[in-house]
C-alpha cells in the first residue's frame, strides 16, 4: 500500500544510545542521499546543490559534537528545497520536528470545524476520518446540499465516505471539504474520488531517479481513478487551504479533472511527492522526497501548489467570529450552477 503522508513519529520511541557518527558525518550523509535519491530536483532547477552543500557544511565548527551547528548546517542545505515533505527529527529536544516546506511558517487562521460545522444540521461523526450532513435550508438558498468533510485519508475513510454518499446521493448539489486534511494512502484516495465519475481517468504521473544525474528519471507511471458504482451526478465543490497537504492535494486534483468540479477556497500546501524516512549516523532522523509527482498533464504543483478556480478565505478575525468565505463561495457556486 502506497503512502503518500509523513507518518507522525513519537521522539520517546527513538530515544536511546545514538549510533556513533559526529555533525560532519551526518551532514554528508544527508547531502549525499538527497544527491542521489531525492525525486524533485527536475522541477526545483534555481537549486544548486553542490553550491549549498559547500556552503552549509561550511557552518559546522570545528567542535564535530555540537548538535545546535548540525541543526543549522542542515536547515540552510534542505530550506531551499521548500518541501513540505522533507522533515528533519531530533530525538534529543522537545518539538524537535522542523520541515523546509512553507507549512513551517504559517498558522491555521482561516478555517474552523466549528464554523464550518454551523451549516450543516444533524452533522454525523462517526469517526475522526470523516463527517457529513445536510446544509441548513437557510444557508442553501433552500437548495438539498450535501457536506462531506474528509479530514483523513485512512482505512476508516473509504466506508465512511460510501455510508455518507449513500445519504447524500439525492443532493442537488455536495460540497466536498478538504480543509485540514493533511494527507494519506492514494489507495483510499481513488474510490472517494470514484463517487464523482462515471468514467475511468488517469488523474497523476509520477517518476523516480533513475540512471545517471540529479534530472534522470525513469518512466512515468499513472495513477487512476475507476468510476464509481453509482457516481453522483450533480454539481460538486470541493474546499481547499494551505494544510490541504499530500494525498488530499491528489484527491483534489483527481477531482479537478472532473466537469462538475468547481475548486473553491485557497492554494493547497504544494506537497505531492512520496517521502520515506531515513536515519542519519548520529540517531537523528530525516525525510526526503523520492519521486516527481504532477497532475495528469505532467504539470508539477510542487511548492506552489493548486490554486482555486474561485479564491476565497476567511481572516483569523472572521473564522473567531464563525464565518466562513470559502463556505459561503462554494454554496453561491452550487446555487449558480443549478439555477437557483
Amino acid at each position: 500500500m502506497r503512502v503518500v503522508l509523513l507518518l507522525p513519529l513519537l521522539p520517546g520511541c527513538l530515544l536511546g544510545p545514538p549510533p556513533e557518527g559526529g555533525a560532519a558525518a551526518s551532514f554528508d550523509a544527508v547531502w549525499a542521499d538527497f544527491d542521489q535519491h531525492y525525486g524533485l530536483f527536475g522541477v526545483k532547477e534555481d537549486v544548486d546543490w553542490d553550491a549549498l552543500g559547500a556552503d552549509c557544511r561550511a557552518l559546522l565548527p570545528d567542535d564535530d559534537a555540537d548538535p545546535e551547528a548540525l541543526d543549522a548546517a542542515l536547515r540552510c542545505l534542505l530550506g531551499p528545497l521548500r518541501d513540505d515533505h522533507v522533515r528533519v527529527l531530533r530525538p534529543d529536544v522537545d518539538d524537535g520536528m522542523w520541515s523546509a516546506g512553507r507549512l513551517e511558517e504559517l498558522e491555521l487562521t482561516d478555517f474552523s470545524e466549528a464554523a464550518s460545522g454551523a451549516w450543516v444540521q444533524a452533522l454525523r461523526e462517526p469517526n475522526p476520518a470523516v463527517r457529513w450532513g445536510w446544509l441548513d435550508p437557510d444557508r442553501a438558498g433552500a437548495a438539498d446540499l450535501g457536506y462531506l468533510h474528509v479530514r483523513r485519508l485512512n482505512a476508516d475513510t473509504v466506508d465512511t465516505v460510501d455510508e455518507a454518499m449513500a445519504e447524500l446521493s439525492g443532493a442537488d448539489g455536495i460540497l466536498v471539504d478538504l480543509r485540514g486534511n493533511g494527507g494519506g494512502y492514494l489507495s483510499v484516495l481513488e474510490p472517494v474520488a470514484g463517487w464523482f465519475s462515471d468514467h475511468d481517468f488517469v488523474y497523476s504521473r509520477i517518476r523516480r531517479r533513475e540512471g545517471e544525474g540529479r534530472t534522470a528519471y525513469g518512466p512515468w507511471m499513472d495513477w487512476d481513478v475507476e468510476a464509481g458504482a453509482r457516481p453522483f451526478a450533480g454539481p460538486v465543490v470541493v474546499l481547499t487551504h494551505a494544510f490541504t497537504v499530500s494525498g488530499a492535494e491528489h484527491l483534489t486534483a483527481a477531482l479537478r479533472e472532473l466537469d462538475a468540479v468547481t475548486h473553491v477556497g485557497s492554494t493547497t500546501a504544494g506537497a505531492f511527492a512520496a517521502a520515506t524516512w531515513r536515519d542519519a549516523p548520529n540517531g537523528w532522523l530525516y525525510s526526503i522526497s523520492v519521486e516527481d509527482a504532477r497532475d495528469a498533464r505532467e504539470v508539477s504543483h510542487e511548492a506552489v501548489g493548486l490554486v482555486p478556480d474561485v479564491e476565497a478565505e476567511s481572516t483569523l478575525e472572521e473564522t473567531r467570529a464563525g464565518v466562513d468565505r470559502a463556505m459561503e463561495a462554494g454554496v453561491e457556486v452550487l446555487l449558480q450552477q443549478r439555477g437557483g
